[in-house]
């Protein structure tokens, strides 16, 4: 029995039409899930790259403030530790009551802040 052109077109149609069903039915649906997460995660990840800019640049302010900190107390333990004060370091200093002694080193360290154009917290 040889197969006539019209059973060819039949079961080639047949074949076609199981295909395509299947694609509907299976395929795409999972392609579309698929796709939808993709979508779901790409903003994610645009997010966590703007949020990581954000931090970038936070931490560069961060580490610009912590070296001028570091500096300013450089400089203040070169000056009372390399240049000492002789009101600081005289026996009349060490003879002066606690609140004196307090009241003098306040001075000192406001003269030095003024001095090195520093904004000291009240």
């Amino acid at each position: 029995m040889t197969l006539t052109t019209d059973d060819r077109q039949w079961i080639k149609g047949a074949i076609t039409e199981g295909i395509v069903d299947a694609l509907n039915e299976i395929v795409i649906p999972r392609f579309e899930a698929i796709e939808s997460r993709l979508d779901s995660i790409e903003s994610r990840l645009t997010s966590l790259e703007r949020d990581m800019r954000d931090v970038k640049e936070r931490l560069g302010y961060v580490e610009g403030e912590i070296q001028a900190l570091t500096n300013d107390i450089k400089e203040i333990y070169n000056v009372i530790y390399k240049k000492p004060n002789k009101i600081l370091v005289s026996e009349m200093f060490a003879k002066m009551s606690d609140e004196d002694k307090i009241t003098t080193l306040h001075d000192e360290l406001q003269k030095l802040a003024k001095k090195k154009g520093v904004v000291l917290p009240q």
